[in-house]
């Protein structure tokens, strides 16, 4: 195993491993959560679909390490892993602060790395740019730039 593979292993769980995915699904764990979270996610995917999970400083095996105090110290880390790893096609899907962590790891892959993901589905976070509607709405406009 290379230095590089070793690093993309501190920062990804892979579940499935497919050996030629359509589609990779990273999944972004919300505050206090870790990957457990989304193991069972796998088995519900279509088969040419991979799950990728996010590993977070300071949790699971990264225990050791300390916590990101601020959105740029994980999701510019993760922005480069993710650029680095994930080679074909791909969408974010973040829980709660999961969604939140998801949305800047997008904005970052943008403008720092030149890629972004089709789209970044989320759960139970409104995108950071939705403003809260008199009644609940299923379309937003989405601008990582």
């Amino acid at each position: 195993m290379t230095s590089l593979r070793l690093d993309h292993d501190r920062w990804f769980l892979r579940a499935g491993r497919r050996s030629n995915p359509r589609l990779t699904v990273l999944a972004v764990p919300w505050a206090g959560s870790g990957t457990a979270a989304y193991h069972g996610l796998a088995d519900q995917l279509p088969a040419d679909v991979d799950l990728w999970m996010l590993r977070l400083p300071g949790r699971e095996v990264r225990r050791q390490e300390p916590l990101a105090t601020t959105m740029s110290e994980l999701a510019g880390p993760a922005a480069a892993a993710c650029a680095e790893a994930l080679t074909g096609d791909f969408v974010l899907f973040g829980h709660s602060s999961g969604a939140l962590i998801a949305f800047d790891v997008a904005r970052r892959l943008r403008r720092e790395h030149g890629r972004l993901p089709p789209c970044s589905p989320s759960a139970r976070s409104p995108h950071p740019t939705c403003r809260r509607a008199t009644r609940p709405s299923t379309t937003c406009p989405w601008n990582a730039s």
